[in-house]
């Protein structure tokens, strides 16, 4: 079971909830959760339409088990880049914010991910960076999903220019314009890391 932590206690370079545990989805006997039913704890991870949380072995992450504790990040859908619906919140999407950074200092985030399932096609990741203090900055990498209920290890290098960065995770589907997909293929993420290369 994972511990409560104070994000004023997280050390620097350290990424907040890392394999999303919170908010327990255990204690509140759900297999899922979506949008503004994520935001736990408060400055960690901030989820869009067709995203959320989902307990290992349940929902969308049937067949599979958590690469770290027992729940897993989840991105739904969307066939292009995250487009912002009618509801005011991006799609296929979610974020957090990179604290504690030395401005230019390079560093590298690693995670997992598979496709799941339940769908046919497979989805792919685009790994998106910014810094807040300079609206046009970013940098933006692509993964796409290669395995199904197998934990394949993604990452992206980037160096900060702020000691707070942006760090947006954005879902596609590229085999959707070919007949490869139907649109609601899934994608699941689990245990991130952040770590200085210098």
């Amino acid at each position: 079971m994972a511990l409560a932590v104070s994000l004023t206690a997280v050390p620097a370079q350290e990424i907040a909830n890392p394999g999303f545990e919170e908010p327990s989805l255990e204690a509140k006997n759900l297999q899922m959760a979506t949008g503004v039913d994520t935001h736990a704890p408060e400055e960690g991870w901030i989820f869009g339409l067709d995203a959320g949380i989902c307990r290992a072995g349940g929902s969308y992450a049937e067949g599979v088990e958590a690469a770290e504790g027992s729940q897993v990040a989840f991105l739904k859908g969307v066939s292009a880049s995250p487009e912002t619906s009618g509801r005011g919140a991006p799609s296929g999407v979610f974020g957090a914010k990179l604290r504690g950074l030395e401005a230019g200092a390079e560093y590298e985030i690693e995670w997992v991910q598979t496709g799941s399932m339940l769908q046919g096609g497979m989805g792919a990741v685009t790994t998106i960076i910014t810094d807040p203090e300079k609206p046009g900055s970013r940098i933006a990498n692509m993964n796409r999903v290669e395995t199904k209920g197998e934990w394949v290890k993604c990452s992206v290098k980037f160096r900060a220019t702020s000691p707070v960065m942006q760090l947006h995770l954005a879902h596609s589907i590229p085999g959707i314009s070919k007949g490869q997909a139907d649109g609601s293929e899934v994608t699941l993420l689990d245990d991130f890391r952040i770590r200085r290369l210098e």
